[in-house]
């Protein structure tokens, strides 16, 4: 029964509908007494007008309008040209971080021969004087060996160490969101290698 009552329109207008049908929802958004906000609000137009007015808004202020989809356009078309240079200048800098990495595991990878064998050779030496010494020195030699495999650790450490600064300092410096997603995968890449 309350579904089936009439329901008026809120502004001044004659309409009238069914509460149960939610005719007066639509009837609302067309109402030539409700106030609408133009058409061209996106590009900057603020003003809010009857509905039976928007025709004659619209021809009135048709230059306004204009004018605001021009100014839209122009700064459209500077961002652009910025995210153009942007774009171009990060893919200057994801190819030079690329490089770097390239050149940096191979001088990690250089590093790590060159205490592999170091490592190698102390051990040999250790072998030779163990023969030769006394328990007293073969321990000294153990700790030896700990030393230069620790240090060795920690010389890979900060090699690996200095690669992730420098994808952390260039990750900073291309904080552009369009290329941060590029980055965090070229990172993941290198750490799968």
């Amino acid at each position: 029964m309350i579904l089936s009552s009439k329901v008026k329109c809120t502004y001044d207008c004659e309409w009238e509908g069914d509460l149960g049908n939610l005719q007066i929802d639509e009837h609302l958004k067309i109402c030539k007494y409700s106030l609408v906000l133009c058409k061209y609000q996106h590009y900057g137009c603020k003003i809010k007008i009857l509905g039976w007015e928007v025709s004659t808004h619209e021809k009135q202020y048709y230059e306004y309008h204009i004018d605001l989809i021009e100014a839209s356009h122009s700064l459209l078309q500077v961002s652009n040209s910025e995210f153009q240079s942007s774009l171009l200048e990060s893919q200057k800098l994801v190819t030079q971080i690329i490089d770097d990495n390239q050149r940096l595991q191979g001088k990690l990878k250089n590093l790590k021969t060159k205490h592999d064998d170091e490592l190698k050779s102390e051990k040999l030496k250790l072998k030779i004087e163990n023969n030769d010494k006394s328990g007293n020195l073969i321990s000294q030699h153990q700790e030896t060996l700990k030393e230069y495999e620790v240090r060795h650790k920690k010389s890979c450490e900060l090699s690996e160490n200095i690669i992730i600064a420098l994808f952390v300092i260039s990750f900073l410096m291309l904080c552009n969101k369009a290329f941060v997603v590029l980055v965090i995968g070229v990172f993941f890449l290198w750490k799968k290698q």
